[in-house]
């Protein structure tokens, strides 16, 4: 079946969206206030300044989709938050990208060596955050930033020695992880231990699905002229639509590889069901269709087009 959703129910998202941001961002701030040092002034707040908080609103919709406390579960948003910024600025050294979220990256302002310790001092602040919901949530925590690291270290440095097989495993790592944590922390606040591995795997599918939509941006943006060049994980993209896919030359590669987050964003839905029904939890499963279409939008593609089945 096709799955749809209307231009009234984006907005909604995006207002829910917006509203959460502003319930979470003052305290965020506040937070990355109180890590200023002699010789880090304003970098921890520069890191995490201008984000989306698209996993931090994740974790806030799971929490009331499982019938939590919103106040209680703010800490977790902004745990979330602040494992983003880290990921985002080691990223940006690692990859030597100048810029992030529309100004100068991190190490460019303040320097390699300055940005990769305010990172990491990102990371324990977040786990002690954590920490108030029980080792199970800290147990989470901890794998979701080890399968980052992992997955980066193949992004990194292995991306073009992995066979084409493996780029929905690195996708999984390097992005999955994080959305997996946004939903397990989000049930896990409202006191829903049972959901955690349920949450965890459903998060997993829209990370990945988040990545491949991302690739296929970034590749198409590439076919038209838009992108200079490949980076080594949508080189990997395109090896992988076509070994995987059997998609032969730039058109196909990206026909099949929407058809392909056609199937995940489905996936995503019928994997829902240990929610009770209620308004949030309808938002979460529109909210990887919401993503995956603005992002493609930005290189003029759509979901639908692509969607042959009746």
């Amino acid at each position: 079946m096709k799955q749809e959703y209307s231009e009234e129910e984006f907005r909604a998202i995006l207002s829910k969206w917006e509203s959460t941001r502003t319930m979470i961002e003052p305290e965020l701030n506040s937070i990355v206030s109180r890590l200023e040092m002699a010789g880090l002034e304003g970098l921890a707040s520069y890191i995490v300044k201008g984000g989306k908080m698209f996993r931090g609103f994740m974790t806030m919709l799971f929490a009331e989709a499982a019938g939590g406390n919103l106040d209680r579960a703010k800490d977790a948003a902004i745990a979330v938050e602040l494992v983003q910024g880290a990921s985002l600025a080691l990223d940006d050294i690692i990859d030597k990208d100048a810029e992030r979220r529309g100004g100068p990256s991190a190490w460019v302002l303040y320097g390699i060596g300055k940005s990769a310790m305010a990172s990491l001092l990102l990371v324990p602040t977040a786990l002690k955050l954590v920490e108030q919901y029980g080792p199970l949530a800290l147990s989470y925590s901890i794998t979701a930033w080890e399968s980052m690291v992992r997955g980066e270290i193949m992004d990194a440095y292995s991306s073009l020695n992995l066979e084409p097989v493996e780029y929905l495993q690195l996708a999984s790592l390097k992005t999955g992880s994080l959305f997996s944590l946004a939903s397990t922390l989000g049930v896990i606040a409202a006191n829903h231990e049972e959901y955690a591995e349920r949450a965890w795997n459903y998060g997993n599918i829209v990370g990945t699905a988040y990545q491949l939509a991302d690739d296929i941006t970034d590749f198409a943006n590439y076919a038209r002229g838009a992108k200079d060049k490949l980076d080594p994980s949508e080189r990997l993209f395109l090896r992988w639509a076509e070994t995987e896919l059997k998609a032969r030359g730039e058109d196909e590669v990206i026909e099949k590889g929407v058809e392909y987050l056609n199937d995940i964003l489905k996936r995503s839905i019928s994997s829902l069901s240990f929610l009770p029904p209620g308004p949030a939890t309808k938002m979460i499963a529109e909210l990887p269709w919401f993503m995956a279409s603005k992002m493609l939008e930005s290189a003029n593609l759509s979901l639908s087009k692509f969607d042959q089945q009746p």
